[in-house]
């Protein structure tokens, strides 16, 4: 997942940049969001489910939410999660996803919907990019440096639909 973010999380207590849930129960839920305590600019991750150990409300060394533009990227290789801003590595220790599939039915963007709809971001947030697999370090680099042109051909710029036949 990558995104730019301008939001400034000094105050906004646990808004969801990024959720992924089931629109029916509050369990189970993926979570990026702003500082739960609203204390800080820094990245709140929020994992549950089931079965699972909770990540519960752990907080970037970095605060990109600081009210300029930054670009944050969650990424999750096998089982290893990590997160980037503006390129670069953050310190924080996730813990591995548990083994099996999440069990999500809806994602929302600069809030969460489950029964109700709540936790809304005040802010701005553009080019999110939803990735089938872990971006490389120097593709990390290249989104944040040259945004999502970088990654997809001349061609593909204003394109409506694609239906890759050979697969």
């Amino acid at each position: 997942l990558s995104m730019w973010s301008k939001i400034d999380g000094n105050g906004q207590s646990d808004l969801r940049l990024f959720s992924e849930g089931d629109a029916d129960d509050s369990n189970p839920l993926f979570n990026i969001g702003t500082d739960n305590s609203g204390g800080s600019g820094s990245i709140d991750l929020y994992f549950r489910q089931s079965g699972w150990d909770t990540v519960n409300h752990i907080h970037s060394t970095q605060e990109p939410y600081d009210g300029n533009w930054h670009h944050v990227v969650f990424r999750q290789e096998n089982r290893v999660r990590s997160i980037y801003v503006d390129g670069i590595l953050d310190d924080l220790v996730i813990a591995d996803k548990e083994e099996g599939e999440w069990r999500v039915s809806n994602t929302t963007i600069g809030g969460i919907l489950r029964a109700s709809a709540s936790h809304w971001v005040t802010g701005a947030i553009d080019e999110v990019a939803i990735w089938k697999r872990a971006l490389s370090e120097e593709e990390i680099l290249q989104v944040n440096s040259e945004g999502l042109d970088s990654v997809f051909p001349p061609l593909g710029i204003g394109l409506v639909a694609y239906w890759p036949l050979n697969e």
